[in-house]
């Protein structure tokens, strides 16, 4: 792990480049983890579809911070 934690302000979750569902709330990654489950809904996957996730996120001033993230369905 880097030497700083993330500041997580939003996780989008994108279909095909289209934003489809979203959670906004401030969540914290690193040593002290807190508030950073973030979850996000489709209603029916689309076979052969893309889907990625973008997250508004900020790290300190020497941007030394790396981790993993991880999806799960329900």
């Amino acid at each position: 792990t880097g030497i700083e934690g993330l500041k997580i302000r939003s996780v989008t979750l994108l279909e095909n480049g289209i934003p489809i569902s979203h959670d906004e709330h401030l969540g914290w990654a690193g040593s002290a983890s807190r508030d950073n489950i973030y979850r996000l809904h489709v209603n029916t996957p689309i076979p052969g579809a893309i889907y990625s996730i973008r997250t508004e996120i900020c790290a300190g001033s020497s941007h030394d911070s790396n981790g993993i993230i991880i999806l799960q369905t329900p």
